[in-house]
Protein backbone atom coordinates (compact mmCIF):
# COMPACT_ATOMS: atom_id res chain seq x y z
CA UNK A 1 0.00 0.00 0.00
CA UNK A 2 2.88 2.40 0.76
CA UNK A 3 4.31 1.76 -2.71
CA UNK A 4 0.91 2.42 -4.30
CA UNK A 5 0.45 5.69 -2.42
CA UNK A 6 4.00 6.78 -3.13
CA UNK A 7 3.73 6.29 -6.89
CA UNK A 8 0.23 7.69 -7.23
CA UNK A 9 1.18 10.75 -5.17
CA UNK A 10 3.49 11.71 -8.06
CA UNK A 11 0.34 12.48 -10.04
CA UNK A 12 -1.01 14.56 -7.16
CA UNK A 13 2.28 16.46 -7.10
CA UNK A 14 1.92 17.27 -10.80
CA UNK A 15 -1.62 18.53 -10.29
CA UNK A 16 -0.34 20.62 -7.39
CA UNK A 17 2.31 22.07 -9.71
CA UNK A 18 -0.37 22.98 -12.27
CA UNK A 19 -2.40 24.58 -9.52
CA UNK A 20 0.44 26.59 -7.96
CA UNK A 21 1.52 27.96 -11.34
CA UNK A 22 -2.04 28.71 -12.45
CA UNK A 23 -3.74 29.74 -9.20
CA UNK A 24 -3.72 33.50 -9.85
CA UNK A 25 -4.76 32.80 -13.43
CA UNK A 26 -7.66 30.56 -12.40
CA UNK A 27 -9.06 33.41 -10.37
CA UNK A 28 -7.95 36.18 -12.72
CA UNK A 29 -9.66 34.60 -15.70
CA UNK A 30 -12.95 34.78 -13.80
CA UNK A 31 -12.92 38.56 -14.30
CA UNK A 32 -13.78 37.92 -17.97
CA UNK A 33 -17.32 36.97 -16.95
CA UNK A 34 -18.75 33.46 -16.82
CA UNK A 35 -18.91 32.63 -20.54
CA UNK A 36 -15.65 34.31 -21.56
CA UNK A 37 -13.83 32.91 -18.52
CA UNK A 38 -14.80 29.41 -19.66
CA UNK A 39 -13.59 30.24 -23.19
CA UNK A 40 -10.17 31.34 -21.92
CA UNK A 41 -9.83 28.50 -19.46
CA UNK A 42 -10.82 25.92 -22.09
CA UNK A 43 -7.99 27.08 -24.35
CA UNK A 44 -5.42 27.31 -21.56
CA UNK A 45 -6.01 23.97 -19.82
CA UNK A 46 -6.82 21.86 -22.92
CA UNK A 47 -3.43 20.05 -23.23
CA UNK A 48 -3.65 18.79 -19.65
CA UNK A 49 -7.30 17.79 -19.91
CA UNK A 50 -6.76 15.96 -23.21
CA UNK A 51 -3.29 14.61 -22.56
CA UNK A 52 -4.24 13.06 -19.23
CA UNK A 53 -7.02 11.06 -20.92
CA UNK A 54 -4.45 9.42 -23.16
CA UNK A 55 -1.88 9.04 -20.38
CA UNK A 56 -4.37 7.35 -18.04
CA UNK A 57 -5.27 4.92 -20.84
CA UNK A 58 -1.75 3.53 -21.27
CA UNK A 59 0.25 0.67 -19.82
CA UNK A 60 -2.51 -1.93 -19.64
CA UNK A 61 -0.47 -4.77 -21.19
CA UNK A 62 3.16 -5.63 -21.96
CA UNK A 63 2.40 -8.96 -23.62
CA UNK A 64 -0.52 -10.61 -25.37
CA UNK A 65 0.12 -13.76 -23.36
CA UNK A 66 -2.29 -14.45 -20.49
CA UNK A 67 -1.58 -15.96 -17.08
CA UNK A 68 -2.33 -19.48 -16.05
CA UNK A 69 -5.29 -19.77 -13.72
CA UNK A 70 -4.61 -17.76 -10.53
CA UNK A 71 -1.29 -16.55 -11.87
CA UNK A 72 -0.80 -12.84 -11.23
CA UNK A 73 1.37 -9.80 -11.76
CA UNK A 74 1.93 -6.41 -10.14
CA UNK A 75 2.87 -3.53 -12.46
CA UNK A 76 4.33 -0.13 -11.57
CA UNK A 77 4.86 2.30 -14.44
CA UNK A 78 4.51 5.85 -15.71
CA UNK A 79 2.82 6.97 -18.93
CA UNK A 80 3.89 10.28 -20.47
CA UNK A 81 1.54 11.68 -23.16
CA UNK A 82 3.50 14.26 -25.18
CA UNK A 83 1.67 17.49 -26.00
CA UNK A 84 1.82 18.40 -29.72
CA UNK A 85 3.87 21.57 -30.23
CA UNK A 86 0.87 23.34 -31.78
CA UNK A 87 -0.97 23.03 -28.44
CA UNK A 88 1.69 24.72 -26.31
CA UNK A 89 0.33 28.21 -27.07
CA UNK A 90 -2.91 29.80 -28.25
CA UNK A 91 -3.91 33.14 -29.76
CA UNK A 92 -6.36 35.18 -27.68
CA UNK A 93 -7.72 36.99 -30.74
CA UNK A 94 -8.60 33.61 -32.24
CA UNK A 95 -11.25 32.98 -29.57
CA UNK A 96 -14.88 34.09 -29.64
CA UNK A 97 -15.87 36.38 -26.72
CA UNK A 98 -19.03 38.12 -25.56
CA UNK A 99 -17.05 41.08 -24.15
CA UNK A 100 -14.12 43.12 -25.45
CA UNK A 101 -11.02 41.11 -24.53
CA UNK A 102 -7.48 41.53 -25.82
CA UNK A 103 -4.06 40.31 -24.82
CA UNK A 104 -0.58 41.83 -24.88
CA UNK A 105 1.02 39.89 -26.44
CA UNK A 106 -1.76 38.15 -28.34
CA UNK A 107 -0.12 34.72 -28.05
CA UNK A 108 -0.04 33.18 -24.56
CA UNK A 109 1.04 29.75 -23.30
CA UNK A 110 -1.29 26.90 -22.54
CA UNK A 111 -0.62 24.88 -19.39
CA UNK A 112 1.98 22.91 -21.40
CA UNK A 113 3.80 25.98 -22.73
CA UNK A 114 6.78 27.96 -21.45
CA UNK A 115 6.49 31.41 -23.07
CA UNK A 116 5.66 34.68 -21.33
CA UNK A 117 1.95 34.85 -20.40
CA UNK A 118 -0.18 37.68 -21.80
CA UNK A 119 -1.58 40.66 -19.92
CA UNK A 120 -5.32 40.60 -20.63
CA UNK A 121 -7.60 43.65 -20.73
CA UNK A 122 -11.37 43.26 -20.34
CA UNK A 123 -14.20 45.66 -21.04
CA UNK A 124 -17.72 44.43 -20.25
CA UNK A 125 -19.93 45.53 -23.13
CA UNK A 126 -23.15 45.88 -21.12
CA UNK A 127 -21.71 48.18 -18.43
CA UNK A 128 -18.38 49.54 -19.64
CA UNK A 129 -16.61 48.14 -16.57
CA UNK A 130 -12.96 47.21 -17.05
CA UNK A 131 -10.43 44.88 -15.44
CA UNK A 132 -6.99 43.49 -16.17
CA UNK A 133 -5.17 40.30 -15.18
CA UNK A 134 -2.21 38.16 -16.19
CA UNK A 135 -2.86 34.79 -17.82
CA UNK A 136 -1.39 31.84 -15.89
CA UNK A 137 2.04 30.55 -16.75
CA UNK A 138 2.64 27.22 -18.42
CA UNK A 139 4.67 24.44 -16.83
CA UNK A 140 6.52 23.33 -19.97
CA UNK A 141 9.90 24.03 -18.38
CA UNK A 142 9.04 21.85 -15.39
CA UNK A 143 7.99 18.61 -17.12
CA UNK A 144 10.17 16.41 -19.37
CA UNK A 145 9.17 16.30 -23.05
CA UNK A 146 6.26 18.69 -22.33
CA UNK A 147 4.35 15.52 -21.48
CA UNK A 148 1.31 14.92 -19.29
CA UNK A 149 2.23 12.10 -16.84
CA UNK A 150 0.03 9.49 -15.23
CA UNK A 151 1.15 6.59 -13.03
CA UNK A 152 0.14 2.96 -13.47
CA UNK A 153 -0.43 0.83 -10.39
CA UNK A 154 -2.02 -2.40 -11.58
CA UNK A 155 -2.66 -5.96 -10.48
CA UNK A 156 -3.52 -8.66 -13.02
CA UNK A 157 -4.77 -12.20 -12.37
CA UNK A 158 -5.46 -15.19 -14.58
CA UNK A 159 -9.04 -16.45 -14.55
CA UNK A 160 -10.70 -19.18 -16.60
CA UNK A 161 -10.37 -19.77 -20.36
CA UNK A 162 -7.07 -17.89 -20.77
CA UNK A 163 -8.55 -14.61 -19.57
CA UNK A 164 -6.81 -12.04 -17.36
CA UNK A 165 -8.58 -9.55 -15.11
CA UNK A 166 -6.62 -6.33 -14.48
CA UNK A 167 -7.46 -3.84 -11.73
CA UNK A 168 -6.17 -0.36 -10.95
CA UNK A 169 -7.13 0.99 -7.55
CA UNK A 170 -5.70 3.70 -5.33
CA UNK A 171 -7.61 5.03 -2.32
CA UNK A 172 -7.74 8.77 -1.81
CA UNK A 173 -4.23 10.09 -1.16
CA UNK A 174 -3.06 13.67 -0.73
CA UNK A 175 -0.19 16.04 -1.31
CA UNK A 176 -0.47 19.48 0.31
CA UNK A 177 -3.88 20.77 -0.84
CA UNK A 178 -4.37 18.06 -3.51
CA UNK A 179 -6.33 14.84 -3.00
CA UNK A 180 -6.68 12.13 -5.64
CA UNK A 181 -8.03 8.62 -6.14
CA UNK A 182 -8.29 6.17 -9.05
CA UNK A 183 -10.10 3.01 -10.13
CA UNK A 184 -9.85 1.02 -13.34
CA UNK A 185 -10.58 -2.45 -14.71
CA UNK A 186 -9.57 -4.34 -17.83
CA UNK A 187 -9.96 -7.79 -19.42
CA UNK A 188 -7.48 -9.51 -21.72
CA UNK A 189 -8.59 -12.65 -23.56
CA UNK A 190 -6.28 -14.97 -25.48
CA UNK A 191 -7.34 -15.62 -29.09
CA UNK A 192 -4.56 -17.95 -30.22
CA UNK A 193 -6.14 -20.79 -28.17
CA UNK A 194 -8.78 -21.13 -30.88
CA UNK A 195 -6.20 -21.98 -33.56
CA UNK A 196 -5.01 -25.39 -32.41
CA UNK A 197 -1.37 -26.02 -33.36
CA UNK A 198 -0.51 -22.31 -33.22
CA UNK A 199 -0.58 -22.56 -29.42
CA UNK A 200 2.88 -24.15 -29.55
CA UNK A 201 4.44 -21.07 -31.17
CA UNK A 202 5.94 -18.15 -29.17
CA UNK A 203 3.31 -15.95 -30.89
CA UNK A 204 0.38 -14.79 -28.77
CA UNK A 205 -2.64 -12.77 -29.87
CA UNK A 206 -5.30 -11.36 -27.57
CA UNK A 207 -8.05 -8.79 -27.25
CA UNK A 208 -8.00 -6.17 -24.49
CA UNK A 209 -10.78 -3.87 -23.24
CA UNK A 210 -10.38 -1.52 -20.28
CA UNK A 211 -11.74 1.57 -18.55
CA UNK A 212 -10.60 3.78 -15.68
CA UNK A 213 -11.71 6.79 -13.65
CA UNK A 214 -9.85 9.34 -11.59
CA UNK A 215 -10.79 12.28 -9.37
CA UNK A 216 -8.55 15.07 -8.11
CA UNK A 217 -9.56 17.92 -5.77
CA UNK A 218 -7.45 21.02 -5.19
CA UNK A 219 -8.17 23.57 -2.48
CA UNK A 220 -7.42 27.04 -3.81
CA UNK A 221 -5.96 29.29 -1.14
CA UNK A 222 -8.87 31.60 -0.42
CA UNK A 223 -8.11 35.27 -0.85
CA UNK A 224 -4.90 34.63 -2.80
CA UNK A 225 -6.28 36.40 -5.87
CA UNK A 226 -9.88 37.26 -5.01
CA UNK A 227 -11.87 37.23 -1.80
CA UNK A 228 -14.55 34.57 -1.53
CA UNK A 229 -15.44 31.28 0.10
CA UNK A 230 -15.17 27.57 -0.70
CA UNK A 231 -12.66 28.13 -3.50
CA UNK A 232 -11.49 24.83 -5.00
CA UNK A 233 -10.90 23.09 -8.31
CA UNK A 234 -12.30 19.64 -9.12
CA UNK A 235 -10.92 17.39 -11.86
CA UNK A 236 -12.63 14.19 -13.06
CA UNK A 237 -11.39 11.75 -15.66
CA UNK A 238 -13.00 8.76 -17.39
CA UNK A 239 -11.17 6.69 -20.02
CA UNK A 240 -11.72 3.60 -22.17
CA UNK A 241 -9.69 1.62 -24.66
CA UNK A 242 -10.04 -1.47 -26.82
CA UNK A 243 -6.97 -3.01 -28.42
CA UNK A 244 -5.80 -6.00 -30.35
CA UNK A 245 -2.48 -7.28 -28.94
CA UNK A 246 0.24 -9.47 -30.43
CA UNK A 247 3.52 -10.54 -28.88
CA UNK A 248 6.49 -12.82 -29.42
CA UNK A 249 7.42 -14.17 -26.01
CA UNK A 250 10.82 -15.75 -25.49
CA UNK A 251 12.47 -16.77 -22.20
CA UNK A 252 14.46 -13.55 -21.77
CA UNK A 253 12.65 -11.02 -23.94
CA UNK A 254 9.17 -10.25 -25.26
CA UNK A 255 8.33 -7.97 -28.17
CA UNK A 256 4.76 -6.71 -28.27
CA UNK A 257 2.53 -4.49 -30.37
CA UNK A 258 -1.00 -3.14 -30.18
CA UNK A 259 -3.59 -1.57 -32.45
CA UNK A 260 -6.86 -0.11 -31.26
CA UNK A 261 -8.70 2.96 -30.03
CA UNK A 262 -8.17 5.16 -26.98
CA UNK A 263 -10.57 7.81 -25.71
CA UNK A 264 -12.43 9.33 -22.82
CA UNK A 265 -13.70 12.48 -21.15
CA UNK A 266 -12.32 14.90 -18.59
CA UNK A 267 -14.03 17.61 -16.55
CA UNK A 268 -12.78 20.67 -14.70
CA UNK A 269 -14.93 22.67 -12.30
CA UNK A 270 -13.73 25.76 -10.43
CA UNK A 271 -16.06 26.03 -7.46
CA UNK A 272 -16.80 28.54 -4.71
CA UNK A 273 -17.44 32.28 -4.70
CA UNK A 274 -15.07 34.89 -6.16
CA UNK A 275 -15.40 38.65 -5.57
CA UNK A 276 -14.06 40.59 -8.56
CA UNK A 277 -13.44 44.36 -8.52
CA UNK A 278 -14.14 46.24 -11.77
CA UNK A 279 -13.25 49.84 -12.61
CA UNK A 280 -16.17 51.99 -13.82
CA UNK A 281 -15.06 54.76 -16.22
CA UNK A 282 -11.75 54.76 -14.34
CA UNK A 283 -13.39 56.63 -11.45
CA UNK A 284 -14.64 54.08 -8.91
CA UNK A 285 -14.81 50.33 -8.54
CA UNK A 286 -17.67 47.90 -8.19
CA UNK A 287 -17.47 44.36 -6.80
CA UNK A 288 -19.24 41.49 -8.55
CA UNK A 289 -19.47 38.00 -7.05
CA UNK A 290 -19.22 34.88 -9.23
CA UNK A 291 -20.33 31.47 -7.93
CA UNK A 292 -18.92 28.22 -9.37
CA UNK A 293 -17.69 30.21 -12.38
CA UNK A 294 -15.96 27.56 -14.49
CA UNK A 295 -17.26 24.23 -15.73
CA UNK A 296 -15.50 22.52 -18.63
CA UNK A 297 -15.84 19.14 -20.30
CA UNK A 298 -13.50 17.63 -22.90
CA UNK A 299 -14.03 14.56 -25.03
CA UNK A 300 -11.13 13.08 -27.00
CA UNK A 301 -10.30 9.89 -28.86
CA UNK A 302 -8.00 8.58 -31.56
CA UNK A 303 -6.67 5.42 -33.13
CA UNK A 304 -3.70 4.01 -31.28
CA UNK A 305 -0.73 1.90 -32.45
CA UNK A 306 1.98 0.85 -30.03
CA UNK A 307 5.20 -1.14 -30.04
CA UNK A 308 7.34 -2.17 -27.10
CA UNK A 309 9.73 -4.64 -25.54
CA UNK A 310 9.97 -6.38 -22.17
CA UNK A 311 13.02 -7.90 -20.53
CA UNK A 312 12.14 -11.08 -18.62
CA UNK A 313 14.36 -11.86 -15.64
CA UNK A 314 12.52 -14.74 -13.95
CA UNK A 315 9.55 -13.12 -12.19
CA UNK A 316 10.99 -9.59 -12.62
CA UNK A 317 10.06 -7.67 -15.79
CA UNK A 318 11.41 -4.40 -17.17
CA UNK A 319 9.52 -2.85 -20.09
CA UNK A 320 9.03 0.19 -22.32
CA UNK A 321 6.50 1.09 -25.03
CA UNK A 322 5.95 3.87 -27.56
CA UNK A 323 2.38 4.54 -28.72
CA UNK A 324 1.36 6.68 -31.68
CA UNK A 325 -1.94 8.54 -31.23
CA UNK A 326 -3.17 12.14 -31.01
CA UNK A 327 -0.83 12.64 -28.03
CA UNK A 328 2.06 10.24 -28.67
CA UNK A 329 3.05 8.42 -25.50
CA UNK A 330 6.02 6.76 -23.82
CA UNK A 331 5.45 4.13 -21.13
CA UNK A 332 8.16 2.66 -18.93
CA UNK A 333 8.05 0.54 -15.81
CA UNK A 334 8.60 -2.71 -13.96
CA UNK A 335 6.43 -5.70 -13.19
CA UNK A 336 6.53 -8.75 -10.95
CA UNK A 337 4.83 -11.66 -12.67
CA UNK A 338 4.15 -15.20 -11.44
CA UNK A 339 2.77 -18.13 -13.53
Amino acid sequence: MKVQKGLFTTFAIMVSLYAVKAQDGFSGIIAAGEKDANTLMRAYIAPAMEGLVYAANGGWATTAKTHKKLGFDVTLAVNAAMVPSGKEVFRISGLQFENDISGMPDVTPTVAGDTQPAEVSIRLRDSGETATFTMPEGIGDDIPLHAMPAPVIQVGMGLIKNTDLMVRFVPKVGWNDVRANQFGMGIKHDLIQYFGALEKLPLHVSLLAAFSSMKVDYDIEEGEAYDGTGQRAEFKLGTYTIQGLASLDFPFISVFGSLGYSGGTSRLNVLGTYEVDYQVAGVFSRTQTFTDPIGLKYGVGSMRAGIGARLNLAFFKLFAEYAMQEYNMITAGIAFSFR
